[in-house]
């Protein structure tokens, strides 16, 4: 229901959450960035149902430091833009 105090399970899941999350300094950048992208409440339990067929479900712990693992491995991988490095790639695209 919307607009309905979280049940006490609720608040047990987001705290295992939670804890799972500040047990990894690794990933409190990217839990940082994530979490501005998903606090959209359509977006988040978009995610919630697609992943667990119910937008209300908090998250397992275990798939959420996996997805951000996910995350920061992806974001590390995608080159940064920024000056071009390479004469060949300046006279194609300049």
């Amino acid at each position: 229901m919307e607009g309905a105090p979280p049940a006490p399970a609720a608040h047990l899941g987001w705290a295992r959450l939670g804890a799972a999350v500040a047990a990894r300094p690794r990933l409190w950048p990217t839990a940082i960035r994530q979490g501005r992208v998903v606090t959209a409440p359509a977006w988040r339990r978009f995610r919630l149902q697609t992943q667990y067929g119910d937008p209300s479900r908090v998250p397992d712990a275990a798939d959420a430091v996996a997805w951000l693992e996910w995350c920061r491995s992806w974001r590390r991988s995608v080159p940064k833009p920024g000056p071009w490095k390479s004469r060949s790639l300046q006279r194609a695209h300049g």
